[in-house]
């Protein structure tokens, strides 16, 4: 059970993640992600890493401006 709720709850904050990448994308071209591929597996995965530990530093939040 607390397996299945972690996970949905990554989930959703990981959908919160690529509307945010959707509205940045939208404003500016030079999104923090460019492949529309890629955003909600690095938004998980951000996600995941952050909710488990302090976050591994590879991948940090940020924008061009």
């Amino acid at each position: 059970m607390f397996l299945c709720s972690f996970f949905l709850l990554c989930h959703i904050v990981c959908c919160i993640w690529v509307i945010v990448a959707q509205i940045e994308r939208d404003d500016n071209e030079a999104s923090w992600i460019n492949d529309a591929k890629h955003i909600y597996l690095t938004s998980f995965y951000f996600t995941v890493t952050t909710f488990t530990t302090v976050g591994y530093g590879d991948i940090s939040i940020g924008t061009s401006s």
